[in-house]
């Protein structure tokens, strides 16, 4: 999307994040901590926090950890055919037979409408 004006900040979403600027400041929109709370089924963190399942550990470590992608906020859990698992900026994706680990696409779904239709910007 283009870069957006709203009341006290300006919004631009990528493919995998989106950047608010603020007061001068830029700062990414935490779209793990977002999108999971919308998703039906996903599990709430445990008490003392949830740590990164094996099949995504080495992926975050490769992609930014804790910088880029922040930590783990749930555990890992089926999510149609995949496996998924929630960090503060991102949720990582892998099927549920096996392969790749990759990272879904949160900025495109942060800007669907309900029921799937996306935003039309000009």
């Amino acid at each position: 999307m283009p870069a957006t004006p709203f009341k006290g900040y300006v919004l631009q979403c990528f493919t995998r994040a989106c950047l608010k600027l603020a007061d001068g400041q830029v700062q990414q929109l935490p779209l793990g901590e977002l999108v999971h709370l919308a998703d039906v089924g996903s599990p709430t963190a445990a008490p003392t926090g949830p740590t990164l399942d094996a099949d995504f550990l080495d992926y975050w470590r490769e992609h930014g950890g804790e910088a880029i992608l922040g930590p783990p906020i749930t555990p890992a859990f089926t999510l149609g055919d995949q496996i998924v698992q929630y960090t503060r900026y991102a949720r990582l994706e892998q099927p549920s037979g096996g392969g790749r680990v990759r990272r879904g696409r949160l900025g495109e779904e942060f800007l669907r409408l309900p029921g799937g239709v996306p935003y039309r910007w000009p």
